[in-house]
């Protein structure tokens, strides 16, 4: 059969490495994917309900991850000096 090209079908590590093709050195040694598991491929002008709630949870778990990676690291404390 013909291969299909949904974007359901392009895996998010084939994604990563295609970043790594195109950008070279240019693309981060460290990244951090967050992924929300497609349950149905009809075409559909709306998400499913349960992709909607999912796409809202994974929304504000990506705004607390850079709210906390901007973050400066807290200062180490150091013993008092005797």
């Amino acid at each position: 059969p013909p291969p299909n090209f949904n974007p359901h079908n392009f895996r998010w590590d084939h994604a990563v490495h295609a970043g790594r093709i195109i950008f070279q050195d240019a693309f981060p040694q460290d990244i951090t994917v967050f992924l929300i598991e497609v349950l149905d491929t009809t075409f559909g002008e709306n998400l499913s309900p349960g992709v909607a709630a999912s796409v809202e949870k994974t929304c504000a778990m990506i705004i607390s991850f850079i709210h906390e990676s901007s973050r400066p690291p807290l200062p180490t404390q150091q013993s008092p000096t005797l």
